[in-house]
């Protein structure tokens, strides 16, 4: 066991330190769609292609990883721990992918039946994955391994095979912690049409499906190997294609990225006051209308830090509202035939350096 732990993590380091690069991808995604958002797009190759950008840039992108790995990854580490009574110096029965499969395709019935009938009866979703699961454990239960020891109750199998059904199931159960928090993001977007029923159902299965994702590669794993090294790499490797597939979709969802921006402290909507090092930003951010004040001794420039990264610093007189920018505030606009939002909220602002402006304390 000890061996195999060992030449795990020294795989994972291997591949880890190859595939590093794509690691920046879904951190800088996030910085390109609020930009571009704001139409200050020109200032994501000055800040994030930096050298100081690149590095705070990984170490978000490490952060973000893990965030995402501990909301979604749960699903999967349900679903191993409920493959633990099989042993480990034999390989898992080929039946058992199947009846995951069986009971996912209850799971998706039921999510079509609550989309489709626009009803709130939980238990629509549950019975038919139970039913699956239930059925195919009955039929399969030689194959499952799930027949009953001589000398033992006759029934013993049928008993097996319904807490077997019910663990998938309760598995199945576990990826609602993400779809919940997949569908309150969603719903800013959806207005109940056919069409946004269709894109609703289409997010549920990818979010069941993805979730669930490491716990198959490694369960596949399981019927060809022997041991724990080959399978955990498996999952493990699904985790990182995981992790980094929905960081780069939520990169494109305003509320996510917005919302991961402001704690990150990329912008503000606490007014600061910076002390101006090169006077000729005093007469750009006076032209842009942020505050300025000169008291013969220094000049004070007060405004909302709108981007701040990689030593690149977007001043603006007001504050963000990122329902400003929302997709349901840019089809508003456009209907009513107004400016757009994302010029409205980059404007008033102007760009500065870290060399040009001193942070005052509070």
């Amino acid at each position: 066991m000890y061996k195999e732990i060992v030449s795990m993590l020294k795989d994972t380091l291997d591949v880890s330190w190859k595939i590093a690069p794509v690691a920046f991808l879904p951190a800088a995604l996030f910085l390109w769609s609020y930009l571009r958002s704001i139409h200050w797009i020109l200032l994501f190759q000055s800040s994030a292609m930096a050298g100081a950008g690149l590095i705070y840039l990984f170490f978000v992108a490490v952060l973000l990883a893990i965030a995402t790995i501990l909301q979604f990854i749960l699903p999967s580490v349900v679903l191993i721990v409920t493959l633990s009574p099989y042993r480990f110096d034999r390989t898992l029965p080929k039946a058992v992918p199947r009846l995951y499969l069986w009971a996912m395709g209850g799971w998706f019935l039921g999510l079509a039946l609550i989309i489709g009938f626009d009803t709130d009866r939980v238990w629509l979703i549950c019975a038919p994955a139970f039913l699956f699961a239930w059925i195919f454990a009955l039929v399969r239960r030689a194959d499952l391994s799930l027949c009953a020891k001589s000398g033992a109750w006759r029934h013993a199998s049928i008993l097996y095979a319904f807490l077997f059904a019910g663990a998938t199931v309760g598995t199945m159960c576990v990826t609602s912690v993400p779809l919940l928090f997949v569908l309150h993001i969603i719903a800013r977007y959806l207005d109940g049409g056919l069409s946004e029923k269709l894109v609703g159902g289409c997010v549920c299965f990818a979010t069941t499906f993805i979730s669930l994702m490491p716990g198959y590669m490694y369960m596949n794993a399981r019927t060809w190997n022997v041991g724990v090294y080959q399978p955990a790499k498996f999952a493990l490797l699904g985790a990182f294609f995981l992790s980094y597939v929905v960081l780069a979709g939520a990169a494109m969802l305003l509320p996510i990225s917005t919302t991961v921006l402001r704690l990150g402290g990329i912008y503000s909507n606490e007014l600061q006051t910076f002390e101006v090092l090169q006077p000729t930003l005093a007469s750009a951010a006076n032209a842009a209308g942020v505050s300025v004040n000169n008291d013969g001794k220094m000049t004070l420039v007060t405004g909302y830090v709108r981007y701040d990264f990689g030593g690149t610093l977007l001043l603006c007189k007001n504050p963000l509202d990122p329902t400003m920018i929302s997709i349901d505030a840019i089809k508003s606009a456009r209907h009513r035939k107004e400016l757009d939002p994302g010029i409205v909220a980059g404007s008033g602002c102007v760009q500065a350096s870290s060399t040009e402006l001193r942070a005052l304390c509070p």
